[in-house]
């Protein structure tokens, strides 16, 4: 039958030189492994180094700004005008509350209030993103 013709392979090796060669093999396995993780440790502690050592430029917050233009009196009396101007400084003061909001003071505005300028030209002179007007 076939199993006349197989043999067990024999071994060459003695069992102390197999011992030996696998504590030699783990040894160089183990010193591998802990040379790879102590590179990686540098590395990373390095980038970290390099990243956080050097001084950034803080991060500019984009500031909205509005500009209130100056409110006209379409009534027949003048006393109008004093109440139409309360109105505006009360818009104003409630704009004004808002902390991320750049509120254009309304005596920067008032100099637009007889204008024909655009409000696209008003805005870029008055340097704002956005205006009110009536």
């Amino acid at each position: 039958t076939d199993n006349e013709f197989y043999q067990e392979p024999q071994e060459t090796v003695s069992t102390q030189d197999k011992a030996t060669w696998k504590y030699k093999w783990t040894w160089k396995k183990k010193s591998a492994i802990y040379l790879s993780i102590f590179l990686i440790i540098v590395i990373i502690a390095s980038g970290a180094y390099l990243l956080f050592s050097k001084n950034f430029p803080p991060v500019k917050k984009k500031v909205i700004s509005i500009a209130v233009l100056p409110f006209k009196n379409f009534g027949n009396t003048p006393e109008d005008q004093y109440f139409i101007d309360g109105i505006m400084e009360e818009i104003l003061t409630n704009l004004g509350r808002i902390s991320d909001l750049r509120v254009v003071s309304r005596t920067s505005v008032e100099q637009f209030r007889e204008t024909i300028l655009s409000a696209s030209e008003i805005g870029k002179k008055l340097d704002v993103d956005y205006l009110m007007k009536q």
